[in-house]
C-alpha cells in the first residue's frame, strides 16, 4: 500500500505481499460435507489431514484446485510480475481447529508462495508478524498501522484465500467459540528459468 498526499507518498519497500482474494469460491454442499468428512490426524494442538496432498491426489478437490491455481497465477504473474517460471501445488493438506485449539507460529520451508483456504466466516483469526520491526527502540504509536505494526490480523471469510510469501511467519489463534474452524493450506515451487546467462546465475527447474 502507498500512501500517497499532495506533497509526500510513503512506500512500504520491505513489505511482505499479503493477497487477499475477495471473489468467494462457489463450495456446493457436497463438497464442503465431504471436505468434513475427511480422515484427520492428531497434530500440535489441533487436526491435520492424513493426506497431505489433497489438491494434487484428490480428484473430489478438482475445482477448488482451479480456483486457487487461477488466483496463484495471477498473484505470481500479475501482481508480483514474476516470469519465465511456473508456480505449482506441491503439499496440500486440511486444518481443523477446535475450541480452545490454536497453532503456533510457523512458516513454511522449501516453499516459495503459500495459500490458506478458510471454510468458516469470523473464527480465530490468522494473524502474520515480523521479528524485524523497522526500528530498535520501543515506540508507542498513537495509531497502529501497516508502516509501524509487526502484526496484523484478518479475521477468517468463508471460501476466500489468502495467499503470501512462504517464509512469512503466521499463526491461528485460539478458537473461541464452539465451532471447528476449518481450513486448507498449501505450499508451491517453481519449474522454468531462473536468473540469466550474463548475470552467471543461470538456473533451469524442471
Amino acid at each position: 500500500m502507498i500512501k500517497e498526499e499532495d506533497k509526500y507518498r510513503v512506500i512500504p519497500v520491505f513489505s511482505s505481499p499479503l493477497f487477499k482474494v475477495k471473489e468467494k469460491f462457489n463450495m456446493t454442499s457436497s463438497l464442503k460435507n465431504y471436505i468434513n468428512n475427511l480422515p484427520m490426524s492428531e497434530n500440535d494442538n489441533n487436526l491435520i489431514s492424513q493426506n497431505k496432498h489433497l489438491l494434487t491426489t484428490d480428484q473430489n478437490m478438482i475445482p477448488l484446485r482451479n480456483y486457487i491455481v487461477n488466483w496463484l497465477n495471477y498473484y505470481t504473474k500479475t501482481v508480483l510480475s514474476i516470469k519465465n517460471v511456473e508456480f505449482y501445488i506441491t503439499q496440500s493438506w486440511l486444518n481443523v481447529t477446535r475450541q480452545t485449539e490454536s497453532h503456533h507460529p510457523h512458516e513454511h520451508p522449501n516453499s516459495i508462495v503459500s495459500g490458506v483456504f478458510h471454510f468458516e466466516d469470523k473464527l480465530s483469526d490468522i494473524e502474520f508478524s515480523t521479528d524485524k520491526p523497522n526500528f530498535n527502540l520501543q515506540f508507542q504509536f498513537e495509531n497502529y498501522n501497516l508502516y509501524n505494526g509487526t502484526s496484523w490480523s484478518f479475521e477468517t471469510e468463508s471460501n476466500t484465500l489468502l495467499l503470501f510469501p512462504s517464509n512469512t511467519k503466521h499463526r491461528v489463534k485460539v478458537n473461541n467459540k464452539n465451532t471447528n474452524r476449518t481450513s486448507l493450506s498449501f505450499n508451491t515451487y517453481v519449474k522454468g528459468k531462473l536468473g540469466s546467462e550474463e548475470g552467471a546465475d543461470l538456473l533451469y527447474l524442471t
